[in-house]
């Protein structure tokens, strides 16, 4: 979905790809993040957007938002929407400190029911980087929640989570979680990997333990590119014969885990059924043995439930 990917040619767009990505996880009921509407990097850019004035570029980055926005709105479930604006500034540069807060607010009335996300790397993974530790990152929060219209815009936390071969250091990531959760904002952890080392498999795990044992991570994505016949630098869940690979293993572990098994059981005089489960997402079907009635439903149950939820049903 990245724009130098789907309009490497000014005016041409091609969606052909990742339209045919969009419909495979559809179809096997995959949820979908969007990656990423703009990049603040601007070797990333193509360049002919560095030819433009401010006010060609302002017309055409907002273009590009409406663009791809409105063709997959209401089937992402969150929009990174101006990626790395921590590290670079390209639209700030050519456009104005509040470039930024401006193609937020615009993306939010494109697709009010996405959720909005910043995204960012070293954030977590390197405590030395001044440019994105998590005080400046609450700073870029504070900037894009400032512009006119955004004050009550939700504005999630993306920490790409891109961690190298070292062991990493539980409390400093807890400390980053607890600080950015201050907010009442979401986190994922977006591009979560580990550099290829004998204990990577071990590391890969205590990361994942950490960010799911927080009560303010609400979902990691496992960075796990692959192509046969090349030997894996990064992290491979799988080898050329699709046999998984020690962290593979792990997550194929965690994600047993960490999942509720299928329960049955009857509603008590109110109506209520109560069980022990994971936050997540649910499906729910109610089913009435006299009426023979029958009704399933989709649920997400987040660490703010704190009341039973209630789904209608008519017996």
């Amino acid at each position: 979905m990245k724009w130098y990917w789907t309009e490497s040619r000014q005016g041409i767009e091609n969606y052909t790809i990742p339209d045919a990505m969009f419909q495979f996880f559809k179809n096997n009921g995959i949820a979908i993040r969007g990656h990423t509407v703009l990049w603040d990097k601007p070797k990333i850019n193509q360049q002919w957007l560095h030819n433009m004035t401010p006010k060609e570029l302002l017309a055409t980055s907002v273009r590009r938002l409406a663009s791809i926005m409105a063709r997959y709105s209401n089937d992402i479930f969150e929009w990174d929407v101006v990626n790395e604006n921590l590290h670079f500034n390209f639209f700030e540069e050519k456009i104005g400190p509040q470039a930024s807060g401006m193609f937020y607010h615009i993306a939010h009335i494109i697709d009010p029911n996405a959720t909005l996300y910043l995204n960012e790397f070293n954030s977590l993974e390197i405590r030395g980087d001044v440019n994105a530790c998590p005080h400046k990152y609450i700073n870029k929060w504070r900037e894009v929640k400032s512009y006119p219209g955004n004050e009550n815009l939700i504005v999630g936390f993306g920490l790409q989570a891109h961690f190298g071969s070292g062991k990493p250091l539980m409390p400093y990531m807890r400390a980053v979680f607890d600080f950015l959760s201050e907010t009442q904002m979401p986190i994922w952890l977006t591009e979560m990997d580990v550099q290829n080392n004998p204990n990577q498999a071990l590391y890969l795990e205590e990361i994942m333990r950490e960010a799911f044992s927080h009560p303010g991570v609400e979902g990691m994505i496992v960075w796990a590119p692959w192509k046969p016949g090349l030997n894996c630098t990064g992290l491979c869940l799988i080898d050329d014969n699709f046999n998984n690979t020690p962290a593979g293993d792990v997550v194929d572990k965690l994600m047993a885990e960490w999942r509720t098994p299928d329960k049955n059981g009857k509603t008590n005089s109110k109506g209520l059924y109560k069980f022990d489960g994971f936050l997540g997402d649910y499906t729910v079907t109610l089913f009435d043995p006299y009426s023979f009635n029958k009704v399933t439903t989709q649920i997400k149950i987040t660490n703010k439930d704190r009341n039973p939820i209630l789904i209608p049903f008519s017996i």
